[in-house]
């Protein structure tokens, strides 16, 4: 996860983060596996989920 953050860090408007956020977290297959890899759960990545719009949160039941 260490890399999502300093890719975020890139950006300086919250638009452009929550944009990068929803395109990688809505292809599941990917972000599933980097998420069961390093045993992250969503409740540990609030800063990041805040991002999710309405379709990624339903994805994912937040």
């Amino acid at each position: 996860m260490k890399e999502i953050y300093n890719l975020l860090n890139s950006f300086s408007q919250a638009e452009q983060k929550q944009l990068i956020i929803n395109q990688l977290f809505k292809r599941a297959t990917f972000i599933k596996w980097i998420m069961d890899e390093k045993g992250i759960s969503f409740d540990r990545i609030k800063d990041i989920t805040c991002f999710f719009d309405d379709e990624a949160k339903k994805m994912y039941r937040i």
